[in-house]
This record gives C-alpha cells, sequence and structure tokens, in this order.
C-alpha cells in the first residue's frame, strides 16, 4: 500500500501520475499525506461544509492553495495542478456527502 494509511493512498492516487521518477514518486506521497493532514485540519474547524456555498468555496480555494504549496513543480505543472486540485476536492465533497467528512477522504 505504498507505505500510506487508506486515506493517504485515496489522495496519492488522485495526484500520482505514470512516468514518475522515484523521488517524485517519494515527494508525491508526502504530498499526500501533507494533504491530507491539512484538509483534516480545515475541516475540523468547519460545521458541514458541504451546506454553504461560501465554506464550499473556502474548501476549495484551501486544496488548491495546499496543492501548488505541496505537489512539487517539476514534474506537475500549473495547469496540473489545478486539475488534481480539483479531483480532490471533488473526492473530499464526496466524501462529505456520505457522512465520511470527519475521515476527510
Amino acid at each position: 500500500m505504498e507505505g500510506l494509511s487508506e486515506e493517504e493512498l485515496a489522495l496519492f492516487d488522485l495526484l500520482k501520475r505514470d512516468g514518475l521518477s522515484r523521488k517524485d514518486r517519494e515527494r508525491v506521497k508526502q504530498a499526500s499525506r501533507d494533504l491530507l493532514a491539512a484538509i483534516q485540519q480545515r475541516l475540523g474547524q468547519l460545521d458541514r461544509f458541504w451546506e454553504k456555498e461560501q465554506t464550499k468555496s473556502d474548501v476549495e480555494v484551501f486544496i488548491l492553495d495546499k496543492v501548488y504549496a505541496d505537489v512539487p513543480t517539476p514534474p506537475f505543472t500549473a495547469a496540473e495542478k489545478e486539475a488534481v486540485a480539483a479531483h480532490v476536492y471533488e473526492h473530499v465533497w464526496q466524501q462529505a456527502l456520505r457522512g465520511d467528512a470527519a475521515r476527510a477522504t
């Protein structure tokens, strides 16, 4: 399982791509860990974020900012980071709607 928890692995699967070097793969694993911890902390500060447009937007921007900060450049471009952030937000939002918001992913 790549040395990741189930939740970290879910994010890693969203972040990884084919052709990553061993070093970049490790950097993406660490980004997955850091991103999960940050998302869980942020969601812990919000009550049912998915119910209000303002908090949904806040979470979406938070995830985008974290992806830009944590996902390595190179090999990821700005456009790839935006796409990754959108996938991560969608994943977090879907988990929240299923009642798994405490887990975040």
